[in-house]
Order: structure tokens, then sequence, then C-alpha cells
């Protein structure tokens, strides 16, 4: 049996041992996988490139850093492959091997396992995630926030790298698509306010139902002020009807463009380059990647000031919102049980600031120059292939 690893969190369940290493439960499939890490020849493993595992299947903001990553190696000529996490064909063939999951992977040891990681709060990620350090020798993070708070908690002899994220400029949209804002019944004059959601991702740490409320204090009531709102895995989720409830109850109907569709990222970048303002009123993010587009693109955010996306969203290049740190109340994601805090973000003050932008269109356009100079600088592709090369 290889060293393959299953790292899941449950609240009941008996913890099995292999090589010294566990895991809470066996599936047919860690057989298979076991077969092919043990029938290569530590000899033949490369080591002149990077394995980049992740669930290849899956849309999620995990799948995406590992899709960004793996351009970035081909952009500087970088030996590289992508490995799917559940149905791998071949063990990995490079030795430096990155997995992108904060759930389940797989380590060996013939290889240099890596692990990229972020968490969303200053506690609750050993409780969720038990063994989230074991049997690796690098955890790389892309943001001073799980940076420091990794430090508090990371084992000794686990080296900590903080990296930019790997930012794909090239999906960045050179010029407002037409059709897509004549597709969603935007007209020329309209401002649009955006934001963009998972239900799955936890409804309340994304906390849209602050998005609507900042909004409706703003411009409730401007004909030409509109509220853009792109959901993903809406279907059959409890907090669905509640979220249109609350649309109701501001009585932003008349004001408000729902996307619930999945879209590719080339559509996707599209929707968000419609915008004029990305409003997110979040308790928690690991990275905040849909801020980072908007910014890419140009756009002024107003954001909490609070976890992954304080390494970009500052003062003078996006509108940072206070917060304060209260006990959640309302979870409804078992990962986050054991979260002690989280912001709650001040919906007044970030209602102001949409006002602001809303009636001053030149402030608008400074501050999403300067957000776009500043993120071409900040995640400069050269910055990120310097400190990942040095690991080969």
């Amino acid at each position: 049996m290889s060293f393959l690893y299953k790292e899941e969190k449950t609240y009941k369940h008996k913890i099995y041992k292999i090589c010294g290493l566990k895991f809470s439960f066996q599936r047919p499939r860690y057989k298979r996988q076991s077969k092919l890490f043990d029938a290569v020849d530590p000899k033949t493993i490369q080591k002149n490139g990077f394995s980049v595992v992740a669930d290849f299947k899956n849309h999620s903001g995990e799948t995406q850093n590992a899709l960004d990553m793996l351009k970035i190696f081909k952009e500087f000529g970088i030996a590289c492959e992508a490995v799917d996490i559940k149905k791998p064909t071949s063990a990995p063939k490079y030795y430096t091997k990155i997995a992108v999951s904060t759930s389940e992977y797989f380590k060996h040891k013939n290889y240099n396992n890596v692990s990229l990681l972020v968490w969303e709060f200053e506690s609750g990620m050993l409780e969720a995630r038990p063994y989230a350090f074991e049997n690796i020798q690098t955890v790389l993070t892309t943001s001073t926030f799980c940076y420091n708070y990794f430090k508090k908690i990371i084992p000794a002899g686990v080296k900590l790298v903080h990296i930019p994220y790997p930012f794909d400029f090239a999906s960045i949209p050179s010029k407002i698509n037409e059709q897509t804002r004549a597709k969603y019944g935007i007209k020329p004059d309209d401002f649009v306010c955006f934001f963009n959601f998972a239900y799955s991702s936890s409804y309340h740490r994304k906390n849209p139902e602050a998005v609507l409320k900042a909004f409706a204090l703003a411009l409730k009531g401007q004909d030409n002020a509109k509220l853009f709102i792109k959901t993903s895995n809406s279907q059959k989720n409890k907090y669905r009807e509640r979220f249109f409830e609350k649309i109701k109850e501001y009585g932003l109907q008349d004001q408000i463009i729902i996307e619930e569709n999945s879209l590719n990222r080339s559509d996707m970048m599209d929707v968000i380059n419609t915008s004029d303002v990305y409003l997110s009123l979040h308790r928690g993010e690991g990275v905040g990647l849909g801020m980072l587009e908007a910014m890419a693109m140009g756009k002024p955010v107003i954001a909490t000031n609070y976890s992954g996306n304080t390494d970009f969203v500052k003062e003078g290049v996006a509108f940072p919102v206070s917060y304060k740190l209260v006990t959640p109340k309302e979870n409804d994601l078992k990962v986050y049980n054991h979260v002690l805090l989280w912001a709650e973000p001040n919906i007044k003050e970030a209602s102001e600031i949409l006002l602001k932008l809303y009636q001053n269109p030149e402030l608008k356009q400074n501050v999403g120059q300067k957000a776009k100079e500043f993120i071409k600088k900040e995640f400069d592709h050269k910055k990120i292939i310097k400190i990942l090369r040095e690991m080969l």
C-alpha cells in the first residue's frame, strides 16, 4: 500500500491508518490510486516540472486557482501537468506535486508534497481539516491574511510560503461586450453594481443579503441603477427562496438582474465587465477572486476590509469597508462550525460609498484606473514564477 492519504473531516468517523497515515474512511478509488503510485519507479519521477493536482471537473475557486497556475507554468515554459484528483489515469510524473484543494489529495513518500491552502477566518481550520498539515513538505498560500494565520498553527518542519495569486490576465476582456449588455437589458446610461456568489460556498459567509440592503439604502428607486447578481448552485438550495424574499422585502424587484445559469469563463468575464462597481460584503474570503477580476478590469471595488482580499482591496485603489468581529449566529456549512469570529461589515458605510460612486462618475473612473494599474503590478507573473522555480 502506498503513502496515499485522504484528508477529510467528518464529525463522527473511524480513523484508518495505512503506513502511519490517517484518513477517515476508505473508498474503492484508493486501491486503484495506490496501485498507480506503487507502480512507479522513483528513479523515473522527473524533477524539472510540476504536477498540479485538483478536482478539474468541479467548477470552483480552487479549480480556477489550479488552472491559473498551470497557465503561468506554460507561459514561462516550465514543464507541468494536470492530475485530476478524482480519477487519475496515472501517478504524477513530476517530483514536485502541488495539490490545490483543502479537502482531499494524494500524498506519497516518493514526492515533494506541496499543498496550496487558503482559509477564510482566523480560527477553526484545524478542527475542520485536522490533517491539513500532515505528511507534506510545503504549504503555499495566496494572501498575507492566510499566511499570518497559518504561521500560528503550522507544525514545525513544514515550510510556509506566501505567493501572489497566479492571476490570469489573458482572460480579462479588452472592452465591454455590447451583446452581453443587450442580453440582460442593460441600457447605455445604466449604473450597474455587481456581485457573484455560490450558495454551496456558504450563504452566510458570502452574505448576499447585506449587498441587497446596501444597494437598497443607496439606490432604491433610481431607475438607471441596477443590481446584477450572478449565483451558482442554486438548485434545491434552501436559501434561494430566502434570498428572493429579501429582494421583495427591500423592494428591488424592478432593479435587480439575476443570472442563475452556469457560464463559461469567457461569458463570466463579460458579465463582470458590464458592471460599474463590484460590491462584496462578505464575512470571510480565502482569496476574493471576483473582486480581483473586477479590479483588473478597472472597476471600483467596495468590500469588507477583512480576510484574503485585504492584499489588494486597499485605500486609494478600492474602497475597504469597516467591520466588527462577531460570533457567527447562523452557519450553513459544517466546515465552519468551529469558527470563533467572522466579520460583520458596516452596511451603512458601504451604501454611502456606493451612492458616492453613483453620483461621481469621475471618481469611479479614476479609482477604477488606479485599481487596474495596481493589480497589473502586484500580480506580475515574474514575481510568482520566481518563488515557484525555487521549489524545483
